[in-house]
């Protein structure tokens, strides 16, 4: 059977009255639930009903964690066959991207590439498809207890750290601070353009 309506507003109420810590525990649930059934209309169903929570209630809604779960069962459909399927994935990873933008990036991209590259794809044309808008999350009418500390936690998201300087001459620095003589800005420019090169 096709997930039905009151699944839908069972999926919310669990995942807007339960802490942050426990949703990824719910969202792996559910998408356990569904990944042993075969009929695709199921997988559908359960990301669009995903879908229907990120744009009623907002991805911040989901914590951190939870953001972190979907993605993980997001590139398990997508590596699926189905057209449907591969639609409304697609279409969470847009939504959820929309409203949190980076962090959902810089969480699913590597998640993607390891489902190979169909995955990777798909989740690029959504992410292209749906910019960053924080002004595309709902805003509830009152105040709900918790949402102050949910808008921190998604600031939570672990980006990938790097430093750039070890990729760049050791030099760089002295030419582009370079201010004596006629050609120093020809110093700098050089310098600016190495640093564009890398």
């Amino acid at each position: 059977k096709k997930l039905s309506e009151s699944s839908k507003e069972l999926l919310s109420l669990v995942l807007t009255s339960t802490k942050a810590a426990q949703k990824k525990d719910i969202v792996r649930n559910f998408a356990a639930a569904v990944k042993s059934i075969k009929s695709p209309a199921n997988h559908e169903e359960l990301l669009k009903l995903f879908t229907n929570f990120v744009e009623t209630s907002g991805a911040k809604k989901l914590s951190v964690e939870g953001v972190k779960a979907i993605c993980e069962y997001l590139c398990e459909e997508a590596r699926g066959s189905n057209p449907k399927v591969k639609s409304a994935t697609s279409g969470l990873a847009g939504a959820i991207h929309k409203q949190i933008g980076l962090p959902f990036m810089a969480t699913i991209t590597p998640l993607a590439e390891k489902a190979g590259p169909t995955a990777a794809a798909l989740f690029k044309d959504a992410i292209s498809k749906n910019p960053h808008d924080a002004s595309s999350a709902p805003v509830s009418a009152a105040a709900e207890e918790g949402d102050e500390e949910e808008d921190g936690e998604m600031e939570a998201f672990e980006l990938p750290r790097a430093d750039l300087f070890q990729s760049l001459p050791k030099d760089i620095l002295a030419k582009m601070g370079q201010t004596e003589g006629k050609n120093a800005w020809k110093a700098r420019k050089e310098a600016m353009e190495e640093v564009k090169a890398q």
